[in-house]
């Protein structure tokens, strides 16, 4: 332990040391749970550690990478390791994409859809939300043109607005799910 840190910021760790432990005792799909539901104002390290997992389901890792918004960042020119500033987005995005690339996150047994994960499934709003997530692919794509570098490229599978397989389930709601984490 720090001893710099005040005992409120003693306690938060602690906290978040116990619900570290939780989460590594838990199955990819309570990670998948736990990423769809994330407040990104949080520290990422636990996101760090889902999408570094070896069994991370391909459909965490590009929801993780949607909902970490990755036109507004410049990832492909990030060189800040990973978990370096608990807080950064942006070398999350890339080892995504690097990850990808290199023929990981190879699970793929849980479903994914764009829309449902971003609240946004509501059927008139369908084509509309669509047609938004294609401009950010197409925007990345048109970014990336003069990238040499093949590791940071936009993998295929993070250009895909679905996945298929089986939905997460085992709980009644959030709720339920993060009353099983330490308090």
């Amino acid at each position: 332990m720090n001893p710099a840190l005040d005992d409120f910021e003693r306690q938060q760790e602690e906290l978040f040391q116990r619900q570290m432990a939780f989460l590594a005792s838990r199955s990819p799909d309570d990670w998948h749970r736990y990423a769809d539901n994330l407040n990104w104002d949080d520290r990422l390290d636990a996101l760090y550690w889902i999408v570094s997992q070896p069994d991370c389901d391909r459909a965490t890792a590009v929801m993780t990478f949607w909902k970490g918004e990755p036109t507004g960042y410049d990832w492909q020119d990030c060189d800040e390791p990973m978990g370096e500033n608990e807080y950064a987005v942006a070398p999350m995005l890339k080892y995504i994409v690097q990850r990808f690339n290199a023929g990981g996150y190879q699970r793929s047994e849980i479903a994914y859809d764009f829309r449902e994960s971003h609240g946004l499934n509501i059927a008139a709003h369908a084509e509309r939300e669509r047609a938004s997530r294609l401009r950010d692919i197409e925007y990345l794509l048109q970014q990336q043109a003069d990238f040499d570098d093949p590791a940071i490229r936009l993998h295929p599978e993070l250009m895909r607005l679905s996945i298929p397989g089986r939905k997460v389930g085992g709980y009644a709601d959030r709720n339920e799910y993060y009353d099983l984490f330490p308090e």
